[in-house]
């Protein structure tokens, strides 16, 4: 993908990256959960202040998956950030690794 004119390549994380990302992602503020169950409107003048809560974790989360440092995912505009995450998101197929763990540890089936 490119962003800025500049040729950037999203790669599965190493495992150690991985776990370097999870930990950003548990600091995201639990505002994020607030958003669940409301109308289009009720986010959208939630997201605002959910944006600038989480900046800073929003801003490692890229970094960590894209390789490219803080200062220059803080220099991007919202599109690209999005773009980025969504790359990182897809690249490493985070829903199918979450399909497998939770399938491997929900309980099992009673007859």
């Amino acid at each position: 993908m490119k962003i800025n004119n500049k040729e950037i390549t999203i790669k599965p994380l190493a495992l150690g990256k991985y776990s370097e990302l999870m930990k950003a992602f548990d600091k995201l503020p639990e505002k994020f959960n607030s958003l669940s169950g409301v109308t289009n409107e009720e986010a959208l003048k939630a997201l605002p202040v959910i944006i600038a809560d989480s900046l800073p974790e929003a801003i490692k989360i890229i970094s960590i998956g894209s390789g490219l440092e803080e200062s220059e995912i803080a220099e991007l505009n919202l599109e690209q950030a999005t773009d980025l995450f969504l790359e990182i998101y897809l690249v490493n197929n985070y829903s199918e690794i979450f399909k497998k763990v939770k399938k491997a540890f929900a309980p099992p089936k009673q007859k």
